[in-house]
């Protein structure tokens, strides 16, 4: 059985992995799971949502997955600015307050990531491999 809520991430991105420590440290819930879009299930995953794997290479991969309900007949897989919305929201207070920037319309908000991801190991920087993650959240990573 999986867990409700997967992110996938790109597990060689700097950006990614601040970002997976950021959401990790303040989902005291734990609804979050991780998988890195490198691994298996990752590959899956990106598949699943459109995206171009060829072997190893994440082709066209360039969004972030909120992936829901894996396993089931009811998968819900969100990207980009949808995605980050619907984590933000799940973090609760004061991150729910993100969703005032859903009234900038949706093509505006995804532009604008869509620079954000292209540009992501030029301004951020690119791990060599998948970063390890920290023992104390090790559990909640699938690979």
């Amino acid at each position: 059985m999986f867990p409700r809520y997967i992110i996938v991430y790109d597990g060689v991105c700097k950006l990614c992995h601040g970002s997976v420590n950021f959401i990790l440290s303040r989902d005291t819930q734990g609804i979050y799971w991780f998988c890195a879009a490198q691994s298996d299930l990752g590959t899956k995953l990106t598949h699943a949502a459109g995206f171009n794997n060829t072997g190893d290479a994440l082709r066209d991969y360039e969004s972030l997955l909120l992936v829901q309900n894996w396993g089931t007949d009811r998968v819900l897989i969100e990207q980009k600015s949808a995605a980050f919305f619907s984590i933000m929201c799940g973090l609760g207070y004061p991150y729910k307050a993100t969703l005032l920037f859903k009234l900038v319309p949706k093509f505006m908000r995804n532009r604008v990531y869509d620079i954000l991801a292209k540009n992501r190991y030029r301004w951020f920087g690119k791990y060599a491999v998948c970063q390890l993650p920290n023992p104390d959240y090790e559990r909640r990573f699938i690979n």
